[in-house]
């Protein structure tokens, strides 16, 4: 089967649309992340995190590592607060902050004992 000239053509412009259109949103995007402390200034690990967008109420879950970093890649401009659990510690859960286009916002989270 043949494809005629402007067929071709026209699949790829489509697909060259296609990619820069996928370009530029995923250019929107911005990045938290963190490091989670004792009050020693020691670092916690496996503490539970939820980012939560203060708008609409979406939730994102993850885990600090064993250095207590912790990221949340991909988050949409917008309004969000960050919580930390980890047992033997109180949850510590932030202040509103805003992530902006194409914005890494570091949260340092300092757990006290309880």
């Amino acid at each position: 089967m043949k494809f005629k000239a402007c067929n071709l053509k026209a699949l790829v412009v489509l697909a060259i649309l296609t990619f820069s259109v996928s370009g530029l949103y995923a250019q929107t995007f911005g990045t938290v992340t963190g490091r989670v402390t004792d009050p020693s200034g020691a670092v916690v690990s496996s503490a539970s995190l939820t980012l939560t967008d203060v708008e609409t109420n979406t939730v994102r879950n993850g885990v600090a590592t064993d250095s207590g970093d912790y990221t949340f890649p991909s988050v949409p401009p917008g309004h969000y607060r960050v919580k930390a659990e980890v047992q033997g510690f109180k949850t510590w859960v932030s202040q509103p902050f805003e992530v902006q286009v194409q914005q890494s916002v570091r949260i340092e989270i300092a757990l006290q004992v309880g």
